[in-house]
């Protein structure tokens, strides 16, 4: 982050300097009051379970140096005491977490720097990573940190842009109405891809359609060469392109948003023909998944050979993203499929661990029923003599639960890749449980349900032998990967 007076971050959020002077520098934000952060703008959190401003002490001991406060807090004169004797700025403001988004919109907007928005249901992750590869050949990028794609952790993102970057990849996620539109008045994106649209959230927002709504406001802040790229392949999406290419959108969307994607540009990609970027030709291998990257151009098509260090069609699509937006900056597919090559998963996400000649897949950072699916067609991509899922409850489906739960089960007594099928299904939870029951009332046998982490570890561990595949998934607060570490400590 580059020095910021006080007095323009009073003025970017409209608040009162109640302490301190407007000629004050700050050199970092921080909402954790236990952070060593010199210099520091703290942001006081008010949240169901605490209150930020009951720790400013401890902010102000570890380096801030100005503060916001929000103007109905009752720790007001306690705040202005302590603030007072650091000789730290106190700004005035509504509520804190607009005043950190208003801060970081104007910060944003002091660089001249492209921002590529991601989103979807599942895999913005990934995909922002594959970007940031496809990139990185030729140009500087910032890319979202950690989990930093929130309604908080996005406005702190964007306070890392400085001029040494060329261009910004940044996730950007929502769980509830309205959360987009907050996102896209920060980064100000002008370049989104979505990546599908699943049902991670729908227990909040009610429906596919209205979770395409909600995402579909990352556009707001758009240009007028200002592009969308989408995966062609998700029905809601495909149905969205035809709307907005052929000037005639009648899916329910804000009216703000509408008006901006009648003059916006779409491109595809996605498996199968009719894409402007599509894949053919996938096999997969010891290392990963290969193909052919098919680029519809004016003067014809460019064929592209692609090798990835990870499996899944998922990835196959995440890829064809990356050389989207690659070739949307003036990188070549060629040069962008270098990138590619190098990529590997990061922890917990698809991630490819030996122990004791057992393969394990740890997908244990997040779940939905849709990634569930894309980790089932990974497992059985793999050689191996058995092919084992193990799989935990996906959390906030709400009343759609159980149906989702089974459609997973279903899946996975259907699916099959390259002739194989899964051998054993290992579940964890009472949502997981529908899992198992509908696979079993779909010809699968070898299906046992457990209560916890550690009830299934030790059947695991009676069970378990050399050359076995073994995927292990599961919602975050499932915390599946004590699964895994019982095997590879």
């Amino acid at each position: 982050m580059i020095p910021v007076k006080v007095g323009q971050v009073a003025a970017a959020t409209g608040g009162e300097l109640l302490a301190g002077a407007v000629e004050q520098q700050i050199e970092n934000v921080t909402i954790d009051s236990r952070e060593q952060a010199e210099s520091a703008l703290f942001v006081p959190i008010v949240g169901e379970k605490t209150d930020g401003h009951k720790y400013v002490a401890g902010a102000l001991k570890n380096g801030a140096r100005a503060l916001f406060m929000q103007k109905d807090t009752p720790y007001r004169e306690e705040i202005l005491t302590l603030a007072g004797e650091a000789g730290a700025a106190v700004i005035a403001v509504e509520h804190t977490v607009a005043a950190l988004q208003q801060f970081a919109a104007w910060y944003r907007n002091q660089f001249d720097i492209p921002v590529v928005g991601i989103t979807g249901s599942v895999g913005k992750t990934t995909t922002k990573e594959m970007i940031a590869a496809a990139l990185e050949t030729e140009k500087r990028v910032l890319k979202t940190i950690g989990n930093k794609n929130s309604q908080i952790g996005l406005p702190l993102m964007m306070l890392y842009l400085e001029d040494c970057y060329d261009i910004a990849v940044i996730e950007m996620g929502m769980s509830e109405v309205g959360e987009m539109k907050n996102l896209a008045e920060v980064a100000r994106p002008e370049c989104a891809v979505m990546t599908n649209i699943g049902v991670a959230h729908i227990a909040q927002l009610g429906s596919q359609e209205n979770i395409r709504k909600e995402k579909l406001n990352i556009v707001n802040k758009f240009c007028g060469d200002s592009l969308l790229i989408v995966n062609g392949n998700d029905a809601l999406l495909r149905q969205a392109v035809t709307e907005i290419t052929q000037k005639s959108i009648t899916m329910d969307c804000n009216e703000e948003t509408k008006a901006v994607l009648e003059q916006t540009a779409v491109r595809t990609f996605g498996i199968g023909e009719g894409f402007d970027i599509s894949a053919e030709n996938l096999v997969t291998g010891g290392s990963g998944v290969g193909f052919t990257a098919v680029i519809r151009e004016q003067d014809g098509e460019k064929r592209i050979p692609v090798q990835l260090r990870v499996y899944g069609k998922h990835n196959v699509m995440n890829a064809l993203s990356a050389i989207a937006v690659a070739m949307r900056y003036g990188i070549a597919p060629e040069r962008a499929a270098e990138g590619l090559a190098q990529y590997e998963p990061i922890a917990m996400r698809g991630q490819i661990k030996e122990a004791k000649g057992i393969t394990w897949i740890d997908d244990t950072y997040n779940a939905s029923p849709d990634s569930m699916k894309s980790g089932l067609q990974v497992l059985l991509s793999m050689e191996g003599k058995r092919h084992i899922a193990v799989l935990a409850d996906v959390l906030e489906l709400g009343e759609h639960s159980a149906k989702l739960h089974r459609e997973v089960g279903a899946y996975l007594a259907e699916l099959k890749e390259q002739g194989r099928k899964a051998d054993l299904l290992v579940t964890i939870g009472p949502n997981a449980a529908f899992i198992a029951e509908e696979a079993m009332q779909h010809g699968m046998t070898e299906v046992h349900r457990f209560s916890s982490n550690q009830e299934a570890a030790v059947y695991l561990r009676s069970v378990l032998a050399e050359g076995d595949v073994v995927l292990v998934k599961g919602s975050r607060g499932m915390k599946t990967e004590e699964i895994l570490n019982q095997f590879l400590e």
